[in-house]
């Protein structure tokens, strides 16, 4: 309980009936929202367009409604959730951490090669 009272917007009473909920629930329950919170820690994300999901490819790349001439290119996945909650970009999406020497982020880091290669073959990561 402790735990979850530390997350943003939680507060004590809400932790309480967050941990009585999971006592309620099959073992199951909790152990896909431990997999799904060690996925968010690790940082796991869409092989293809790097935005955090538990899916791979996320749903944004499997959309075959997605215009594949276009790709729109974000620096966080709550970008993507921005983008997304406006529902008027069709484009393909693709996540780039930002450059960071000191936390040792370097070129290396964004891919550039496997996005040039989505984008030579066609494959933008559009359900294409």
């Amino acid at each position: 309980m402790t735990e979850l009272a530390k997350l943003p917007g939680i507060g004590r009473k809400t932790a309480q009936r967050l941990t009585f909920y999971l006592l309620k629930q099959p073992v199951e329950t909790a152990t896909r929202l431990a997999e799904a919170i060690r996925t968010v820690a690790a940082g796991d994300g869409c092989g293809e367009c790097g935005t955090l999901t538990d899916e791979d490819p996320c749903a944004i790349c499997r959309d075959p409604r997605r215009d594949a001439t276009l790709l729109c290119v974000v620096e966080e996945s709550s970008d993507v959730t921005a983008i997304e909650r406006a529902g008027r970009f069709r484009a393909a999406i693709t996540c780039w951490r930002p450059l960071s020497p000191l936390e040792g982020v370097g070129p290396e880091a964004l891919h550039l090669d496997r996005l040039m290669e989505r984008w030579r073959t066609g494959e933008r990561g559009c359900g294409k």
